[in-house]
């Protein structure tokens, strides 16, 4: 019975806290990618307004697109346009 007690019980109170020391180092894993994930978006977004804003905020336009862009001007109307 003592030896029971002496090395039973150590043993199965080490297996639970081996369990819980799997479930820890799981959880940190996961929250650990998802700041990563969380990162990695605010950097793409980031870097996606700065070259909108360095573009002059005509996003991803050809240069025959942007001529075209400049050259037409037009109030819309519930009628149609006006040139």
């Amino acid at each position: 019975m003592l030896f029971q007690i002496l090395v039973g019980l150590p043993s199965l109170v080490m297996t639970e806290i081996a369990w819980c020391i799997r479930v820890a180092i799981v959880l940190t894993c996961l929250v650990v990618l998802f700041a990563v994930a969380i990162g990695v978006i605010g950097v793409f977004y980031r870097h996606r307004a700065n070259v909108g804003l360095n573009d002059g905020g005509k996003g991803n336009r050809t240069p025959s697109e942007t001529r075209v862009a400049r050259s037409r001007t037009c109030i819309v109307q519930e009628g149609g346009y006006l040139h």
